[in-house]
């Protein structure tokens, strides 16, 4: 009798054999240490667009936010489900860890799954664990649902792209990466049902709500990782966003919406369409976006006002033309103010990004920011300091100047950073940043400054009817309106402020074994860092 051969090993739980993973519960976490935001929140676009493919599918999935859910309810949700499925920003990698390691303990052979922004740029650092059944290296709109008809058959996992899984006989499988997604349109609009409306309304008074138009950047700052939405510049179309907006603001009413575009006017034809989409459909709504100084004009800013942006932000960094030429901005001081300008006779809100502690930063580097605020006006400014990140150009270019322990602590945080200046150090670089944006919020509110940002506009619009008198006219009947729910900073919760305080017992029932492992990940990117460079040497901006 012949035999054929061997079926492949499944990498499953002996307590799931034979049970589909399409006929299993799951349930999908955001990681984040709760109270720590320190700007308003909004729903987790990634779980919550992920559970919109798992219940095309047919699939029972639940979705959790560590903001706004108890450790209770968290732990519920863990034993309720077949399949947990974690996804955490960079900062938070540690957290994920332990999370799975607490599962991995839960009876009934929990499948345990990884995705997120960290696992493009090393999604070894969860396989490496051995907690995880499936690790999802970048986007996995397509990868998951062949994972889901895989079934665990390591013959068939081993051609899907895009993942790391751990064989029973082989351990550790880490595979090709895969493609960037080319067709936007298809990934589902994010099911925001899963997930409870009214803790985020507490914590966000604005009640903002998200949406994604476009995924990567054509630029190359010094400090951005091209890992996560590559180089291309990828869009979706005009009509498919309108519809998730129509359907969105007829569902939820948002206050507003953020556009979490990268460079959302990287192609002036592209907004110029959906602005006159927005306006043709009379979706009603205000709306935020970020971009670049350079990639915005006057007729651009009208055109987007008219369709109801009002607010948008803009990467500045630097005042100082030695830094950004440091950081690979590719514009200049002349520019910024500029395009500030440009957005007061547009009657646009301005908030602008600036890092303190780029390479080579000197006070007088610093002076000329302070001096740009001034010259530009923002209407608010966010610091942070300058933060190499592995897998980008940064880390590699000083990678003599970090310290590797400060990773653990100090990766991706506003307050802190890796990197040993060679003229400041991080106390020094966080009383500067906090003064220079204490003095800006103060000196704006002067009457002096008031008055001077209230004559430019009206000056503008006096000069210039076509572009003004509707916004004149919309101004003087504001005033007898009731005011719309405004942004509020710093907005808090009694429940989540509590909770940060709880998680001192879920440490101690995970260790602490998993810093010394991440600290040994870096090392090794670190050296990946030297031979990288020994093929290809790495040159400081121009």
């Amino acid at each position: 009798m012949i035999q054929g051969p061997a079926p492949s090993p499944s990498i499953h739980p002996e307590e799931t054999h034979g049970k589909s993973l399409r006929d299993m519960k799951w349930c999908l976490f955001y990681v984040s240490q709760p109270g720590l935001d320190d700007d308003f929140i909004a729903q987790p676009l990634g779980i919550i667009s992920i559970a919109a493919i798992l219940k095309q599918m047919g699939i029972d999935v639940q979705c959790r936010d560590e903001r706004i859910h108890t450790e209770e309810e968290m732990r519920d949700a863990m034993d309720w489900a077949d399949v947990v499925g974690f996804s955490c920003m960079t900062p938070f990698v540690a957290r994920s860890i332990r999370w799975a390691k607490y599962v991995s303990k839960l009876p009934g052979g929990k499948i345990i799954m990884q995705g997120g922004p960290h696992t493009m740029m090393d999604p070894d650092v969860f396989a490496d664990t051995g907690l995880y059944h499936y690790v999802f290296s970048g986007e996995a709109e397509e990868s998951l649902p062949e994972v889901i008809d895989a079934e665990g058959d390591t013959a068939i996992l081993d051609d899907i792209l895009g993942i790391a899984y751990l064989h029973p006989e082989k351990g550790k499988v880490v595979n090709e990466k895969r493609p960037l997604l080319k067709d936007l349109d298809p990934v589902p609009f994010p099911d925001h049902d899963m997930l409870p409306l009214e803790p985020y309304r507490k914590l966000n008074p604005e009640d903002q709500f998200y949406i994604f138009t476009s995924r990567g950047c054509p630029f190359t700052c010094v400090f951005c990782d091209k890992s996560l939405t590559g180089q291309s510049f990828r869009t979706r179309s005009v009509e498919n966003i309108c519809d998730e907006l129509e359907q969105m603001v007829d569902r939820y009413n948002p206050g507003s919406v953020l556009f979490i575009d990268e460079l959302f006017t990287c192609q002036k034809q592209r907004v110029t369409d959906l602005c006159a989409e927005i306006e043709r459909r009379k979706i009603d709504f205000q709306w935020v976006c970020e971009t670049r100084v350079d990639m915005i004009d006057l007729e651009m800013a009208n055109q987007m006002y008219e369709a109801g942006m009002r607010r948008i932000y803009f990467g500045v960094e630097s005042g100082s033309d030695n830094s950004l030429t440091t950081l690979h901005k590719q514009f200049t001081r002349k520019q910024v103010i500029e395009a500030l300008k440009t957005m007061r006779h547009a009657n646009i809100w301005t908030k602008i990004f600036l890092i303190f502690g780029t390479p080579g930063e000197t006070a007088e580097d610093i002076e000329e920011t302070r001096t740009m605020l001034r010259e530009a006006h923002p209407d608010a400014v966010r610091t942070s300091l300058f933060n190499p990140l592995p897998s980008t150009r940064a880390f590699t270019i000083w990678r003599e100047q970090i310290d590797e322990e400060k990773l653990l602590t100090s990766f991706v945080d506003s307050d802190d950073s890796p990197l040993i200046h060679e003229n400041f150090t991080a106390t020094e670089l966080n009383e500067i940043r906090n003064q220079v944006r204490a003095d800006h919020d103060a000196w704006l509110v002067q009457p002096k400054q008031l008055l001077h940002r209230t004559y430019w506009r009206w000056r503008f619009y006096l000069q210039n009817p076509r572009h003004g008198w509707n916004k004149v006219i919309e101004k003087a009947s504001g005033m007898f309106k009731a005011k719309p729910r405004g942004r509020q900073d710093n907005a808090r919760s009694d429940h989540s402020i509590h909770q940060a305080g709880r998680w001192a017992d879920v440490q101690e029932d995970f260790g602490s074994s998993v810093n010394e492992d991440l600290l040994e990940r870096h090392e090794r990117i670190r050296e990946a860092s030297y031979r990288r460079e020994k093929k290809s040497p790495a040159k400081s901006p121009e």
